[in-house]
């Protein structure tokens, strides 16, 4: 991986971190919630939100807050979560 390309996924991965888990009150990656985070060479990012079945109406508006987090990061064309 490059450096570049290594950057964009610690600058995405700060700004994930800023949202705040519901249940824990953790950023997302603190609290252990996004896993396979991909930052490509053309932009494109994508991640999963893994939360317990039970509660996941919960996290639909923290999901689309992490794509438009994601998003906001100067170098990233598309998101996918």
């Amino acid at each position: 991986m490059n450096n570049q390309l290594a950057d964009l996924g610690e600058r995405v991965k700060a700004r994930l971190d800023a949202i705040k888990d519901p249940i824990t009150g953790k950023g997302l990656f603190t609290s252990g919630r996004v896993t396979g985070l991909e930052a490509r060479t053309d932009g494109k990012v994508s991640f999963t939100i893994e939360v317990p079945k039970d509660v996941a109406e919960l996290y639909t508006p923290v999901r689309d807050c992490a794509e438009d987090a994601a998003r906001g990061v100067d170098g990233v064309t598309n998101v996918i979560a």
